[in-house]
């Protein structure tokens, strides 16, 4: 199969010629309007990106609570309920098998 590439070498001369600056004449600097990209957010969207800026500055430790387990630790108050630990792993296990 023998493809002609006879055309070829005429478009990149066009190309050449339009795609520099100083040979453009200046009718054919035509400016276009190009519709631009356009976001609308729905009110649940706006909503969600409310709560979602809040959520990043928010805190991810609770200072107060981390105070209290701190005193309750330095003072030999602080107890470990080993049931409620091993409940919430088996229900973490069973959550995640479903």
């Amino acid at each position: 199969m023998n493809i002609q590439k006879s055309g070829f070498p005429g478009i990149f001369k066009i190309y050449e010629t339009y795609s520099r600056k100083e040979n453009v004449k200046p009718e054919d600097k035509k400016e276009v309007n190009l519709k631009k990209d356009e976001l609308v957010l729905s009110s649940e969207g706006k909503e969600f990106l409310k709560a979602l800026e809040i959520a990043k500055k928010a805190n991810d430790v609770r200072e107060d609570r981390v105070r209290e387990i701190k005193e309750k630790l330095e003072k030999g108050l602080y107890t470990v309920n080993a049931e409620k630990i091993a409940e919430k792993v088996i229900k973490d296990l069973l959550n995640e098998r479903i």
